[in-house]
């Protein structure tokens, strides 16, 4: 172990035992921020096994005396490319962030960045993303000369009568995705879907295969609109989060992705299935349903949010800085 001051110690991840140390200090922080980020076990799993994620040398814990978490980092890689674009995600707990534990997890962020910057001999930059209502962490990235890069919305619509029923453009039908034998199709959708988003990174089929086997996805969630040619032209992925609803006491469902394909778009197959999506949500018994935005999308997909009834409930933003 790294003494980092008097108190605290930091150790590399140990593998399954440490997941319910993370939950547990993560969902300690969200009930003092409040930012609608819980976790658990399940999903942390999924999320340790993402080949974004190097968990031998890019995350790192940091303990006090008595062995109790209270802190720790990680750094998300997208696969190789041109630029090294590090994603830190971290947590501190509350009572040790004014003795500079937040400072010290980017600390070591940004220096394992510039490690893999000159081994790959490429550049890096490092990224934070935040809400806008956490002031102290604004402020410190501010102080650590990050500057806001992008912003995004959480968007809300309650699962009521009101509900559209969806509509698929004539020669389209729509169905389940529910296993492997949909892969290669599928990618190749979602890749021609987001080429020209902000910050697209192609999908692998070893990263949509971890995505799929989250043990909370159901099959009847994840939706794709076929063409008459048997064309993948668009996606709705949702999904239910049984342990975070639990927690809060609410019924909601979330659109994790939803894209239209190029070359199909404009002829309402994401308003469709956006809705066709909502609707299975609704029959899931979810009484309301959630969803992230870039809030500068090219493709308009603000617009189509809030004309299908959903409005803003969150802001986050993207720091970014060059090392």
């Amino acid at each position: 172990m790294t003494i980092v001051d008097a108190r605290l110690e930091t150790r590399q991840f140990r593998g399954e035992e440490d997941l319910v140390k993370i939950a547990d200090l993560w969902n300690t922080c969200e009930d003092v921020d409040q930012l609608g980020q819980g976790t658990n076990v399940n999903e942390l799993r999924v999320e340790f096994a993402d080949p974004w994620l190097d968990k031998e040398r890019n995350v790192l814990l940091w303990e006090d005396a008595e062995g109790h978490l209270v802190g720790f980092g990680q750094i998300w890689i997208p696969e190789p490319e041109e630029l090294i674009e590090g994603r830190i995600v971290y947590q501190a707990h509350p009572e040790h962030r004014q003795s500079g534990l937040e400072a010290q997890i980017l600390d070591w962020g940004e220096t394992r960045l510039r490690e893999i910057s000159r081994e790959r001999g490429i550049p890096a930059l490092s990224r934070v993303a935040l809400r806008d209502t956490q002031a102290g962490q604004i402020a410190l990235m501010e102080s650590r000369s990050m500057s806001p890069e992008r912003y995004t919305f959480v968007m809300e619509r309650t699962l009521d009568d009101q509900l559209p029923p969806p509509e698929l453009p004539a020669g389209f039908t729509l169905r389940d995705i529910k296993d492997e034998s949909d892969g290669a199709a599928w990618i190749e959708m979602f890749n021609l879907s987001f080429v020209d988003h902000y910050n697209h990174h192609p999908l692998t089929l070893e990263r949509w295969k971890n995505w799929m086997d989250d043990p909370d996805g159901r099959p009847e969630l994840n939706l794709v609109a076929v063409a008459d040619d048997g064309t993948f032209a668009a996606f709705c992925w949702a999904g239910i989060n049984p342990a975070e609803n639990e927690r809060t006491g609410q019924k909601v469902g979330w659109v994790h992705l939803l894209g239209t394909r190029r070359g199909f778009r404009r002829i309402g197959l994401g308003r469709a299935i956006l809705l066709a999506g909502l609707q299975r949500l609704k029959a899931s018994g979810m009484e309301s349903a959630k969803l992230g935005v870039d809030a500068q999308s090219l493709t308009g997909a603000t617009r189509l949010y809030e004309a299908a009834g959903f409005t803003r409930a969150e802001t986050w933003i993207k720091f970014t800085k060059n090392l």
